[in-house]
């Protein structure tokens, strides 16, 4: 028994990779590396990317860095990012102040290139998915479930998914 809490991400793919094959990848907490900073007051959790000397077991298409960080209450941390990357910064759990402004449960921040430096301060315990990523530069038309690069191919995902070409029983 005991709460659960599954997090899914899906992430978009450059239109060279949208027709690759699916794949799924599946972890279990234990399984995901962890760094301990700001005196063990945050825990990173290396999903993807490498962060301070820990490598995260998800080998993604493209230059995805992702992690979720757990924070006690007071603790502080600076993190310095490209300013050509775009930030991912979602509070799942808590409030947060970053760079002065407070963001709180299910609240997201974006920063689109600010790079540099963040200065992060957690109010309370809290958690925290981070992640950051080179912009793909290029049309996106999302409906439904689906994001393609024009509306012709928004069209035949739906006509492809209709027609029962989603996916395979290998996968299950």
């Amino acid at each position: 028994g005991g709460p659960l809490e599954i997090l899914q991400l899906w992430v978009n793919l450059p239109a060279r990779l949208k027709m690759t094959a699916p794949h799924y990848t599946g972890l279990q907490a234990e399984e995901i590396p962890v760094a301990k900073l700001a005196g063990g007051r945050v825990q990173l959790h290396a999903v993807s990317g490498e962060w301070w000397n820990v490598k995260g077991p998800v080998q993604p298409l493209t230059d995805v860095q992702l992690c979720w960080m757990e924070w006690s209450a007071g603790a502080e941390l600076e993190l310095s990012i490209a300013a050509e990357r775009t930030i991912f910064f979602y509070v799942l759990r808590g409030s947060l102040r970053v760079n002065g402004t407070t963001v709180t449960t299910h609240g997201l921040a974006e920063f689109g290139e600010a790079g540099d430096l963040l200065h992060i301060e957690a109010k309370e315990d809290s958690v925290l998915l981070f992640g950051h990523a080179l912009p793909f530069r290029e049309p996106l038309v999302a409906y439904g479930p689906f994001v393609m690069n024009t509306s012709e191919e928004i069209r035949q995902a739906y006509t492809d998914y209709q027609n029962g070409l989603f996916g395979s029983d290998e996968l299950l």
